[in-house]
């Protein structure tokens, strides 16, 4: 039989370069529908139709297919609408039902705050509903959708490039997963360039006060609590943790809205599985993230997003 092999190569800035390929799969080696294509070991006529009169047929012009425009997903330029609250999460009509945080309740805490423009929450929705893999690596696209935009009451610069940095990681670890088979490695994961960016947010986290001031023009507003008296803890576990292992995540996922009960349990449920692997080295944690499957923590992130579709609308 004849041998195909898909693979493809993926260029980005900073010259580094992705070779991904797919298993081998064996095909006949002689047509099964006539047709001219050179190159190919099937036919295609019997999805397109035979080809009539004496002619052969052939490819035309250049043998280039031009894709649709990539839809992005992650943050652009927001419209501007009008700011209410956060309370289809809740059945409360309280402040802290909606998920509203006072500085005074916090005490020694630090609030979060994620907003959200009606397009940006669509669009995230739509990727959180793409990004449903086999494996704990779901939530690492959870995780990365609902991390907050600022904490405290001071600007946070290294909170928006890590934004960023998950971005670029977790885009292009989506684009893998869809090439069937495909096993996920550490540097899909995590790079030293990414740890430095965690542990500067961490750092800043664990120093942080107060809460974030209202956003002006946001649709949602998904707020939170943490206590940096933790995260400083976590921070000098941080440090020695090796690359691609469970650490960084957990201790990121203690910033992620709680100030519902939806997300609240979500969060409390994630913490709780990045913790128990803990202790894990990097391939036994990349092993979790392609195959471990936790019914109860997907239940709640189902909960979580059904929630948030009530805001983005049909």
């Amino acid at each position: 039989g004849e041998a195909i092999q898909q693979t493809a190569r993926v260029r980005y800035d900073g010259e580094r370069v992705d070779d991904i390929a797919s298993n081998e799969l064996k095909v006949r080696a002689v047509p099964v529908f006539a047709n001219a294509i050179p190159g190919l070991p099937f036919g295609l006529d019997g999805m397109l139709g035979p080809a009539f009169g004496a002619g052969q047929r052939a490819l035309t012009e250049e043998r280039v297919l031009q894709l649709p425009p990539a839809t992005p997903v992650g943050d652009g330029a927001e419209h501007s609408h009008p700011a209410r609250a956060y309370a289809a999460l809740s059945d409360g009509s309280t402040a802290a039902a909606a998920g509203i945080v006072d500085a005074a309740l916090i005490g020694d805490g630090a609030g979060t705050a994620l907003a959200f423009s009606a397009e940006r929450l669509t669009r995230t929705l739509r990727f959180l509903d793409e990004a449903r893999f086999d494996g704990l690596v779901t939530q690492l696209f959870a995780l990365r959708a609902f991390l907050p935009d600022a904490f405290g009451d001071t600007h946070a610069g290294a909170l928006a490039i890590l934004r960023d940095g998950l971005r670029d990681e977790l885009d292009r670890l989506f684009i893998k997963l869809r090439v069937p088979n495909y096993a996920i490695a550490a540097r899909d994961v995590e790079t030293p360039s990414l740890r430095a960016t965690i542990e500067r947010v961490i750092h800043d986290a664990a120093a942080a006060r107060g809460v974030p001031s209202e956003p002006p023009t946001a649709a949602v507003v998904l707020r939170g609590t943490f206590d940096p008296r933790e995260l400083a803890v976590l921070a000098e576990r941080l440090h020695d943790a090796d690359l691609a292992t469970a650490t960084p995540w957990a201790t990121l996922a203690r910033l992620l809205p709680d100030a519902t009960a939806q997300f609240a349990h979500y969060r409390t449920l994630l913490v709780a599985a990045l913790d128990d692997l803990a202790d894990a080295d990097a391939g036994e944690f990349l092993d979790a993230l392609a195959r471990r499957r936790d019914g109860v923590l997907d239940a709640a992130l189902d909960v979580v997003r059904t929630a948030l579709h009530v805001h983005a609308g049909p």
